[in-house]
């Protein structure tokens, strides 16, 4: 496979031809796409606003003049351009609540691109529910285009909410060749699927749904995914398929999206919406750095054909009916193969659902057609499906070790029935949500974390662990790169068999003495003594030095106390 970084420039306001926009949003990190697609950057966009209080008969030009919705928005496009688009547009959503809305976005190019994205510093929710009887929409946001090209679209930067069948589709056709060079980026989805609301408000006499204010009612009740599922419920208690669905669409890239609560009324419908569902021929997408909490079915499904999708760097927890993972396919499709998995970490089924695999459904785990798993998939991430009995925090702290001026806050959690640690952060894009993970383990419990700008090298994070089965303690400097925070990642400051009798009880960072850089304190019980000991928080233990811990003799030692 082959990738191009996706990045954006920063231009004068007076940039010229060729050259990029001051306005466009800031770069999704990390991103990737393939060397087929066209470059992701803006260049000389029209910028159109879209606000709350915002009325679809002006002209969106400015900030004082916005439209009210997507729909307008689609609307001014096409009547600023023909189709092909001949210019960029940058689409800017102001902070606020946006209620009920819906669009079918057909307005692309294959050499022209369209970004949808939050005002920067702003939060635009799009809420879906009518409050009437508790009706929701079926969908915000359907891309569809149904001649193969690429689309171009970015969508990024939104919260999206009380939806029920799905979010966002990129649509294009069953059997189709698709649309495809798309970006759903750095999106909150939260409350997305049947239990979030019903189809219709009310029947008429034959008992069909009836919703004027929800024109997707008696539209749903005609498809086939309907009337499959009719049987074995209530077709007006709306059954969510997946937050992010793509039908014949290939080459997207979907990352640092966030998915809380994307779930289906209880019964036989809840295991069957997805926080990620490609299917019918979606192949080679890219789903890195997502994070799903609460999914009553598969988070990452795959259906009919949707081959070598890479899925990497994802965190799941409380997710999964059957699998993590799931490759399905229905009568006369054919069989999704060639996915690759890598460095994913997924813990812990739906409840009451436990046990849960990693990979299902068309092929057994061992079974590589559907699945690929790498060395980092194997090795370096660590998977369970078994439901907690009991949830320990061990140690936690705040400090912004991503120097974007903001403080990441770290939790170490233990699962004494599991055996099993993870430590987890947040970041500027989710503050309130744990959504990463910067450390996992089977035979480790961490039992202190401190941060400090240890050397002079920038803010970090020292840990101690600590195996019960050998008495073991381990000390590391954790690093940060590519975009994550590995807890382990730098040097190890200590490594303490129990015969040579350290056991970190406490640490701490600070300075004393006029020290010109915050120095590492931990307290030590070794030998049947309490000593607390001083080091400089970076240096690699070598032999018997351990300057990292102790850069000598104890500043404090009793055998009393």
């Amino acid at each position: 496979m082959h990738w191009v970084v996706l990045a954006s420039a920063t231009a004068s306001a007076t940039a010229g031809p060729g050259r990029v926009h001051a306005d466009q949003p800031a770069p999704v990190a990390r991103g990737r796409q393939y060397l087929d697609c066209p470059s992701s950057r803006l260049v000389d966009p029209v910028t159109l606003y879209v606000a709350t209080n915002g009325l679809d008969t002006n002209d969106g030009r400015t900030p004082n003049t916005p439209l009210a919705t997507l729909a307008g928005a689609q609307e001014r496009i096409g009547q600023l351009d023909a189709l092909p688009l001949d210019s960029d547009y940058l689409v800017y959503v102001r902070g606020g609540e946006y209620r009920e809305q819906t669009v079918n976005w057909t307005v692309t190019s294959p050499n022209h691109r369209v970004h949808i994205a939050s005002y920067p510093g702003e939060n635009p929710v799009f809420n879906g529910a009518s409050g009437k009887n508790g009706s929701a929409q079926s969908l915000l946001f359907n891309l569809r285009v149904n001649d193969g090209s690429a689309t171009n679209l970015t969508v990024r930067g939104l919260t999206i909410t009380n939806y029920v069948h799905r979010a966002i589709r990129l649509y294009g056709g069953k059997g189709r060749t698709g649309i495809k060079c798309n970006i759903i980026a750095e999106n909150r989805f939260v409350d997305i699927g049947g239990r979030y609301g019903r189809c219709c408000t009310s029947r008429d006499a034959a008992g069909r749904c009836i919703d004027d204010k929800s024109p997707k009612s008696e539209a749903f009740l005609d498809t086939p995914e309907c009337r499959q599922f009719g049987a074995r419920g209530d077709p007006c208690d709306c059954t969510g398929f997946g937050a992010v669905t793509a039908v014949g669409s290939s080459k997207n890239v979907f990352l640092r999206n966030t998915f809380i609560n994307v779930v289906n009324r209880a019964g036989a419908l809840a295991g069957l919406v997805h926080a990620f569902y490609m299917a019918h021929g979606s192949t080679q997408n890219l789903i890195e750095g997502n994070y799903v909490r609460n999914c009553s079915g598969v988070p990452f499904k795959f259906r009919d054909g949707s081959n070598d999708n890479t899925i990497r760097g994802n965190y799941a927890e409380h997710a999964g009916s059957t699998a993590f993972f799931l490759s399905k396919r229905g009568r006369g499709e054919a069989l999704s193969t060639g996915n690759l998995l890598s460095g994913n970490i997924v813990t812990f089924g739906y409840p009451p659902w436990s046990g849960i695999p990693l990979t299902g459904g068309d092929c057994a785990p061992g079974d590589t057609r559907c699945f690929r798993l790498d060395s980092h998939q194997n090795a370096a991430r660590f998977y369970q499906g078994t439901q907690p009995k009991e949830e320990i925090v061990t140690a936690m702290t705040s400090a912004d070790v991503t120097g974007d001026g903001e403080p990441e806050t770290f939790v170490a959690l233990y699962y004494p029935a599991l055996r099993f640690t993870k430590v987890v952060y947040s970041d500027a894009a989710s503050p309130a949500e744990l959504t990463n993970v910067a450390y996992t383990s089977d035979f480790w419990r961490v039992e202190h974390i401190v941060a400090a700008d240890f050397g002079g090298r920038g803010m970090h994070l020292v840990t101690s662990l600590y195996n019960a089965d050998n008495g073991r303690t381990q000390v590391y400097h954790g690093a940060y790169s590519n975009g994550k925070y590995d807890l382990v990642g730098g040097n190890k400051l200590l490594d303490s068999s129990a015969s040579s009798g350290w056991r970190i009880t406490a640490m701490s960072a600070g300075r004393s003495g006029g020290e010109a850089l915050p120095m590492l304190y931990s307290a030590v019980s070794r030998g049947g003594s309490i000593e607390i000991h001083r080091g400089d928080g970076i240096t690699q233990q070598t032999k018997s030095s351990k300057r990292g811990v102790s850069d000598g003799a104890p500043i404090y030692s009793s055998f009393q106390w």
